[in-house]
């Protein structure tokens, strides 16, 4: 059986081919930056935030490739190729999979994520390596073309975040999103985007990220601003780009699903399982042997002889 290894330029021509007939597993490399060749080269250099780690499997029948990207202690897989079909074994795949959750842990993740078709054999691969859904999630696509105009409210605002706002969004992800949810999905390490201001008070974002195929959009509302959704993205829309934006909805943002598709024109474009599974971090560390208790070492007998013998003076000097 071959053994996974890492990426090397070398590699070009096989990753390139394989990577025709894969499929990606997170939606903001998928808009951010798709080409998975680039991000390979700059993850093979050692090049941080643009490059990806990626792995390569040869076998005597076909050729493999998987890559991921890691964050903090959050590694998420974005390409695993070709797509398994549930026909070919499913060995390569696992052996792809299980060698990505070592050399996350070895890079301080102890999470790593896939957002995987509800349907068809990626989802049962990643259930056979052992990993769970922990929220299904929706993405919402709306083609702007022209500038989006709308009166600004009185109570309602919606501005770009700022530094001062950071410690209350992380206050309200925590008492909004789920707490199996947040196992999955953490808090953005830094905020980014446009803050919703309601009557003088912070009450949601929506954090944006811009990419070569569009504008994300990831949500955090308060259910406060439910009954305001399609006047949220309105003032929001007006200071995005006029570009492709694509919303992601979790299971839990359902009530959102109305508004985007009826009042806004969005349209549904992909549904997934937002699956993951958790993963043990390597450290390095001196282990050291315990000492054997003084009193459990065997004395010989001259040195019990001249023990008592230093104590016999003191208890002279107790009588006197």
């Amino acid at each position: 059986m071959s053994e996974v290894k890492s990426f090397t330029p070398m590699d070009l021509a096989l990753l390139r081919r394989v990577a025709a007939r894969g499929i990606s597993l997170d939606t903001a490399a998928m808009i951010q930056d798709p080409n998975p060749i680039e991000t390979a080269i700059l993850g093979s250099v050692g090049l941080r935030g643009r490059g990806r780690p990626t792995y390569i499997l040869r076998t005597g029948h076909a050729d493999y490739a998987t890559q991921m990207q890691v964050e903090n202690h959050h590694a998420r897989i974005t390409l695993l190729a070709p797509t398994p079909d549930g026909e070919s074994p499913i060995w390569p795949w696992l052996s792809l999979v299980d060698n990505l959750l070592v050399q996350a842990g070895k890079r301080g993740a102890h999470l790593v994520t896939a957002e995987v078709p509800i349907e068809g054999s990626v989802y049962e691969l990643f259930r056979r390596a052992g990993f769970t859904i922990y929220s299904r999630q929706a993405l919402f696509c709306l083609e702007k073309t022209q500038a989006v105009t709308t009166a600004e409210s009185a109570v309602l605002r919606v501005r770009p975040i700022e530094d001062i706002d950071c410690t209350h969004l992380n206050a309200l992800y925590a008492n909004t999103v789920p707490r199996l949810v947040q196992q999955a999905d953490p808090a953005p390490s830094t905020w980014s985007g446009l803050a919703l201001i309601l009557e003088g008070r912070l009450r949601g974002c929506l954090t944006v990220s811009e990419g070569r195929n569009g504008i994300l959009v990831k949500p955090y509302i308060h259910p406060e601003l439910e009954d305001r959704i399609p006047e949220v993205f309105a003032l929001a829309l007006a200071q995005l780009p006029n570009r492709k934006i694509f919303v992601r909805v979790l299971a839990y943002q359902a009530w959102l699903r109305s508004s985007l598709e009826h009042d806004l024109g969005f349209e549904e474009v992909a549904h997934h399982a937002l699956m993951a599974r958790h993963t043990v971090i390597l450290r390095e560390t001196s282990v050291f042997s315990p000492l054997i208790a003084l009193e459990n070492l065997p004395f010989a007998p001259s040195i019990e002889i001249a023990l008592e013998s230093s104590i016999q003076p003191e208890r002279a000097i107790k009588k006197n």
